[in-house]
Parts: C-alpha cells; structure tokens; sequence
C-alpha cells in the first residue's frame, strides 16, 4: 500500500513524463489542423481490378471520423477527411484499363496531395476492419515518408480489439513501430 506521499510523488513523476512528451511531439502546445484518413479497405494485393470496375466493392464513409471532426471543428480545429478507399474505387471506375490502373499510385498520390496542401499538425488514421490492416500500415509508412515529424495517431474497432490479448497487441504495436 502506498502513502499519500508515494502517491503522489508518482502522479508528479506521470505527470511529468507525459508532460515532457506533449512539449516533445508538440512544441508550439497547439493543434490548428488534423487530417483524417481512412485508408483503402485493403491493400494492392487483395485489389480486384474487375470487381472494383463493376462498383461490386463497398465504399462505406468514414462516418466515425465525420463524427470525431464535428466535435474538434466546435473547438475551433480545422479538420479535413480524406477517404483513400473512395480515391481508389473512383479511379479504377474511370480508369480505361487494368493496365493503366495503379492502384498504390492512386492512394499514395492522394495522401501526399492533401499533406502537402493542409499542412496538418497531426494525422489520424482509422482501421476498421481486420482486412484493412495492412493498408492502415501501409498509409502510416507513407506519412512518415512525407513527414517523419509528424505525429500519427490510429484508432478504430481493428485497432482497439487487438488490445484484448497480448499477442494481438505486440502484434500490431510492432507493425505500427
């Protein structure tokens, strides 16, 4: 059991840690901009070419990040979306033909286009569903190209449920390292 003044010696310590790497990621203190991402539902080697050109693939906005942006635009944030699943399916629909469809170009091309042009003081970057995984990595990977200051955050059901055991956890925490 610990004393009152343990305790409180500790909450100083967490404070402080966590106060130090808030100065450390975000020197200024201050977010004006986040860019949402909703990655591709999978990633190139999953892609169907053919179903995706019959518009036979599910395009679901990401209405859990229309949602968090309501709520951080009320305090004064700007906030942009960027579906990169809905850049995808929408190139390959207008596409002429497979062969010049590029679907990592596609995405790729689109997340640099809207760092380049927001700015962002911090990108969040959801993942929903399993299947998605390895496209969320992927988007991240390329952020950090762009711009390895930048901070990133995830979320979403995939990454939450795979804090419910251990492996799933280090699994993931290794893929987003």
């Amino acid at each position: 059991m610990q004393t009152g003044s343990t305790w409180h010696l500790y909450k100083r310590c967490s404070i402080d840690m966590a106060d130090g790497v808030i100065n450390r990621i975000f020197p200024t203190r201050s977010i004006k901009r986040v860019l949402f991402i909703a990655p591709p539902d999978a990633d190139a080697s999953m892609f169907d070419y053919a179903t995706a050109k019959r518009g036979r693939y599910w395009n679901f906005p990401p209405y859990g990040l229309g949602v968090i942006a309501a709520h951080i635009r009320n305090d004064g944030i700007d906030v942009r979306i960027i579906n990169l699943n809905n850049e995808v399916l929408k190139a390959c629909k207008l596409s002429i033909s497979e062969g010049n469809f590029d679907f990592d170009d596609v995405w790729k091309t689109s997340l640099s286009r809207s760092l380049k042009d927001f700015q962002p003081d911090i990108a969040g970057v959801t993942c929903m569903f399993t299947q998605t995984h390895r496209s969320a990595v992927e988007v991240c990977d390329e952020i950090k190209k762009f711009n390895p200051a930048l901070p990133v955050a995830v979320g979403g059901v995939h990454i939450t449920n795979c804090f419910a055991d251990n492996k799933a956890s280090d699994l993931l925490l290794n893929d987003f390292e």
